[in-house]
């Protein structure tokens, strides 16, 4: 299971600031970085804005399903 945090410790926790982060949000991909209710705020996925932050490649799981099945 995945750790959310919301975004102003998702901000702290990266070393951005809370308004980059709001500001940037579409540079992320919803349902990877962060899950967001209709009329809620973001939750960022730790996992994958560290991945982010590292310069990791992040897929979505529909994409790392298919080449799951690929590799296989």
């Amino acid at each position: 299971m995945n750790a959310y945090l919301s975004t102003g410790k998702m901000a702290a926790h990266l070393g951005y600031s809370y308004d980059w982060l709001r500001k940037n949000k579409h540079r992320f991909t919803k349902g990877v970085h962060y899950e967001q209710a209709p009329g809620a705020h973001p939750r960022w996925n730790v996992e994958a804005m560290e991945k982010w932050l590292k310069g990791e490649p992040v897929l979505d799981p529909q994409a790392a399903k298919i080449l799951e099945t690929v590799l296989l």
